[in-house]
């Protein structure tokens, strides 16, 4: 039988630390173009380990800056539960949901203030440590304009910024209502993104240093600039699905086969049942686990007469469970917080459904916004 479970990750502070690859190549490029932009024309024989210091300072120091929210986060009673460092340290909700206005604030804020921090003391070794123009200056001022561009950019009051956060807060607190909050939150933050668009494509097209940072910079708008939008969308979903629970929507039963049909003779009801998640396979009337498309596109057409569902069946003992009249923002945090793949449904202590994360949430999300459409109808 197949487990549902996702690839373990790398930790820090028991925080996972979530980044994509293409995220990671592209920052990988513009490392390398910034360092050898940063070359000097005569070189040296320490050179090299100077622009090591640089990249290894620069991912240090987005780093920081996540860790500092992390270690806030877990002051004020809250909990970060990934480290995103395609975010260049602005804190996305699917790292941290907002639980209150203030604390909200506290931790958005402490991000920045860390970047800020680090970039005064680098600023001072810089200015002070290595009066010199020799290396090690360049490496200080390097990473302290670093740190200076981490504060400035993230202080900034559009969501999902730190500074979007914070503004968020103020909001949320003014008119109790976090929907409006992100809303003007959101708005401001595509404001400051086509602002900054237009700024890092103009430095972009002047050539030399500022160059490096336009590249930067369209990098970090771009990321910042989707994650809003997804950020919004996924903070109306979570404010409107809070009195809706899983069997309210249609979750909590999924189809049933028995184990010991064969796969061809099962067919048709495992390819009606599937378009909804998994199928539960039962023997003798218990659940023993679930059927989804994916286990049945590894068997063969040849062999679907001899073989019975049981053979594709993929076992639950591992995956975490949910009880049928948990809300939809439960079932959200609990695929999030496990990474489990597969989350099964019970009712009344018996297995009832099962839930893949691609399949639910699309589902739930589109029968919340189905729920909503009728509501304002009626009330129109």
């Amino acid at each position: 039988m197949e487990a549902f479970a996702r690839p373990s990750l790398i930790s820090i502070l028991g925080v996972p630390l979530r980044v994509s690859r293409g995220w990671l190549a592209i920052a990988a490029i513009l490392l390398a173009i910034t360092v050898d932009a940063l070359r000097p024309a005569s070189g040296s024989p320490y050179w090299y380990l100077a622009a090591a210091i640089v990249v290894v300072g620069s991912v240090a120091s987005v780093l920081a800056h996540e860790i500092a929210h992390v270690v806030t986060a877990r002051s004020v009673g809250g909990q970060v539960t990934a480290i995103e460092p395609s975010m260049f340290g602005a804190l996305s909700d699917d790292a941290y949901l907002p639980s209150e206005p203030r604390a909200e604030a506290i931790v958005a804020g402490s991000g920045p203030l860390a970047s800020l921090v680090l970039s005064a003391l680098f600023g001072a070794a810089w200015a002070w440590a290595f009066p010199d123009a020799s290396l090690a200056s360049g490496v200080a001022g390097f990473l302290a304009l670093v740190n200076l561009a981490l504060f400035l950019g993230n202080a900034m009051p559009g969501f999902p910024l730190d500074g979007g956060r914070i503004f968020r807060a103020l909001v949320w607190f003014l008119t109790d209502d976090l929907i409006t909050g992100t809303k003007m939150a959101a708005a401001y933050g595509q404001a400051i993104a086509l602002f900054c668009f237009v700024l890092g494509a103009l430095f972009l097209s002047l050539g030399d240093a500022l160059s490096v940072w336009g590249a930067w910079g369209l990098v970090a708008i771009w990321s910042i600039n989707r994650a809003g939008r997804e950020g919004y969308i996924r903070t109306v979903w979570r404010e409107t699905s809070r009195d809706l629970t899983i069997d309210d929507v249609g979750l909590g039963n999924s189809s049933r086969i028995d184990a010991n049909r064969t796969i061809d003779d099962a067919i048709d009801d495992i390819l009606q049942g599937a378009a909804e998640g998994p199928i539960l396979v039962r023997d003798n009337g218990e659940v023993i686990g679930v059927v989804t498309m994916q286990h049945l596109r590894k068997v063969p057409r040849a062999i679907w007469p001899e073989r019975q569902v049981r053979d594709i069946t993929a076992g639950i003992d591992h995956a975490p469970h949910i009880q049928y009249d948990a809300q939809l923002t439960e079932l959200a945090d609990l695929f999030e917080r496990t990474g489990s793949d597969l989350i099964v449904v019970e009712t009344r202590g018996k297995i009832t459904g099962a839930l893949e994360r691609h399949v639910a949430i699309p589902r739930a999300r589109e029968r919340v916004r189905s729920i909503r459409m009728r509501q304002r109808q009626r009330s129109s």
